[in-house]
């Protein structure tokens, strides 16, 4: 139990914002997963969904859920992945 009100609001807030962030995260790790089938199923859409997952990664770091050269890594080894 918190002493002060602004502290157990604090938690309130913190917890709230951690199942936000772990959705995009998980997002993000979905969007990984559809290129990688995207390019093993020889898809037509494949540069469509690769800017889609690099336009999320960035979104990510923009807004700290992974730092940015992990960002970067992974921008990079998703355009590795797809061929473009």
């Amino acid at each position: 139990m918190t002493n002060h009100a602004s502290a157990a609001k604090r938690l309130r807030r913190d917890e709230k914002m951690r199942k936000i962030n772990h959705a995009k995260k998980n997002k993000m790790r979905t969007l990984i997963k559809k290129v990688i089938k995207a390019k093993e199923e020889n898809s037509e859409n494949l540069k469509e969904i690769t800017r889609e997952a690099q336009s999320w990664i960035s979104k990510c770091s923009k807004w700290g859920i992974i730092h940015h050269n992990t960002a970067s890594r992974r921008v990079a080894r998703v355009f590795r992945i797809s061929g473009l």
